[in-house]
Order: structure tokens, then sequence, then C-alpha cells
């Protein structure tokens, strides 16, 4: 005999939403880990292409800008490409030539700042044996620390003539995203195994996610830059502008880029003052790059993600811990197009059961 219809077991209304949401969100983890994981096994072209596809988000809105003026979309992307190499080889060649420069004095004022150290410590041996070993590492590295940026902007390349190809991939992948990257949104809305719209809001919801991720950074790198820059106009420290362009670009960097523009900034004040300088700019790069980040990073990046402080710092951990700088650099626009795919899925009526009413799409369609 038939059972009836209203008489089969089905599974409670709450129970079932609480299990497709544990699935969606159990899917959007391990699709964002595994993201993390190729960019850690295959960095040499994935680095130079998430590069490429974050900053050219970045810039679509000024291509825009010059397209409604040039009326050609390609000239437009063709212009900003310009404009970004001219602009990132004119603060490299500023930076570098700053740097090679005053070599030679910053090299001596070095030299001249750990003989004072060591008069001011006196007959002291165990503090002169420090001094002394901080003297020669600090006269041996120096220059190294100097060329860390380059160093650690090529970290996961094996070689200067691997790192000039993938700064051209990255320039080639930011040109191709400005002028084609209506197509490739459609494109790839059209292959996500989703409905076209549903894809398309979530396309949309990653391209917001990621600028507001520069937005946020931005903020951060400005406040570093400027405050740290004031304190070396203060302590009259050698190539100030350097110092916090320096700061600025390393702070896209998490965790690692503020170690290395910190350690780099108290150097430079050792070398422009001695000891007092350091240990004052030493204060200064732990409430720009700890107190005053922490809180403005937290501020900035949580209300721009639309992502709770706490996620936001979560995820940046775990993302650097998988993946190094790059994943760092991800992770929080990852996470936020994440948190933002599920809540979407959820409202459609993707898994809504047969015969019930679809969910209208409750989150805002960001563009």
């Amino acid at each position: 005999m038939d059972v009836p219809h209203q008489a089969r077991w089905q599974i409670p209304e709450p129970l079932r939403k609480i299990g497709t949401a544990s699935w969606l969100t159990l899917g959007a983890a391990t699709l964002g880990v595994g993201v993390l994981l190729l960019l850690a096994v295959a960095r040499t072209i994935t680095i130079p292409l998430i590069l490429g596809i974050m900053f050219g988000i970045a810039a679509f809105p000024l291509t825009d800008w010059f397209e409604r003026r040039l009326h050609r979309r390609s000239l437009a992307a063709l212009v900003v490409t310009a404009l970004a190499v001219v602009l990132s080889a004119v603060v490299a060649f500023i930076v570098v030539d700053q740097l090679i420069g005053q070599a030679a004095t910053i090299g001596q004022n070095l030299e001249t700042a750990a003989q004072d150290l060591k008069t001011s410590v006196g007959s002291d041996s165990g503090a002169a044996d420090v001094v002394g070993q901080l003297e020669t590492s600090v006269k041996d590295n120096w220059q190294t620390l100097l060329r860390g940026a380059l160093a650690l902007a090529g970290g996961a390349v094996s070689s200067l003539a691997a790192l000039f190809l993938a700064i051209f991939l990255s320039f080639n992948i930011f040109f191709l995203v400005q002028k084609d990257g209506r197509k490739l949104k459609r494109w790839a809305a059209r292959h996500l195994l989703l409905p076209p719209p549903l894809a398309t809001s979530i396309l949309s919801d990653a391209v917001h996610a990621v600028r507001g991720y520069f937005v946020g950074t931005s903020i951060v790198a400005l406040q570093n830059a400027g405050v740290i820059f004031i304190a070396a106009l203060a302590l009259g420290t050698p190539i100030p502008f350097v110092i916090a362009v320096v700061v600025f670009l390393f702070a896209f960097v998490p965790f690692i880029g503020a170690i290395v523009s910190g350690t780099f900034a108290v150097i430079m004040a050792y070398a422009g003052g001695g000891t007092t300088d350091a240990l004052i700019m030493l204060v200064v790069v732990f409430i720009a790059n700890g107190v005053l980040q922490t809180v403005v990073q937290q501020i900035a990046l949580g209300s721009t993600l639309n992502l709770n402080p706490l996620a936001v710092l979560v995820a940046t951990i775990t993302g650097s811990i998988i993946a190094g700088p790059i994943g760092g650099v991800i992770s929080a626009p990852l996470t936020a197009t994440a948190v933002m795919a599920v809540g979407r899925i959820r409202a459609s009526d993707l898994f809504a059961p047969s015969g019930e009413q679809p969910t209208q799409d409750v989150l805002p369609n960001t563009g």
C-alpha cells in the first residue's frame, strides 16, 4: 500500500537549513585552503597572476575614467598600464639612487655610531662584547638589509631573470584585466557551475572585496609611512623619503613587511644619530607598526571588507602560514568573498526543496 505523501518522513526545516549552511561553509573553507596551497606550490606563476589581477581590479575605475575621455577601452588600458609602469620605475629609481648615493656616508655613520656606543659602554666586558657583535653584524649586513625589499619581492623566484619575468607577466596581466575585465567576468560567470545571475553577483562581490582590501591597506600604509616619515624628519635621519616609501610599500606584505621596513627605519636612525635616535625610532616603529596599525587595520579592513576585525586577523595569519606573504595578502578579500558567496547561495533557490518558493537575493549587487 502506498504511503500518503503527508505521512512520509521529511527532514525538519531548521535541521535542513543548518545542514545546508554547514556544507556551504565547509566547501568555501576547503576552496580557500586549496587556493592558498596552490599559491604555495606554484608561486612562481601564481604570484604574478594574483598581483596582476588584484592591482588590475583596483585600477579598473581609473581605466573607466580614461575610457570616457578617450572613447577606446584598449587605449585607456594602455594609458593606465603605462602610468603604472612609469610610476613603479620612478619610485624604484629614486629609492635605489638614494640608497646607492648615500651608501658610503651611511656606512661611515654606522661605524661612528657603533664607536660612540662602545665608548659609552666603557669597561663592562659583557656589554662591550654584545656591542662589538652588534657593530659587526650591522656593518656586515646593513647593505643586505637595504636590498631586502628586492629580495623579499623576489622571494618566490629563484633568480633575477625570473624576477624580471614575474614583473613582466604581472604588468601584462594587469593590462589584460584593464582591457577585457568585463569580458573575463562574463566568461567566468558562465563557467562557475552556478546560475549566471548568481555567479555574476558572487564575482561582483569578489571585485568589491579586492577593492576594499586595497582601500583599507592603503589607509594603514599611509598612516605608517606618515608617522615614521615625521619621526625621521624630526630626528634628522638620512633619506626620510626612502624610508617612507619602503614603509608604505611593505605595509601591503603582512607581518614580514612590518619587520623589514621597521628594521630599515631603525638602522637609518642609528646611522643618522646613534643609539638614542635608534631607540626613539624603535619606539615610533613599534607604535606605528604595532599599536596604531592594529587599531587602524582592523577598523579599515573590517569596514571595507564587511568582516569582523577578528576574522580579518585570523584569515591573514592563516593565509601567511599556508602560502607565505602572498597568502596573507589575498586571504582577507578571499574570506570576504567566501562569506558573501555563502550568503548569496543561501538566499537563492539553489538548494530549496521542490515546491518551495524561491527566496529573493537579499544581498545588494556590489558591481
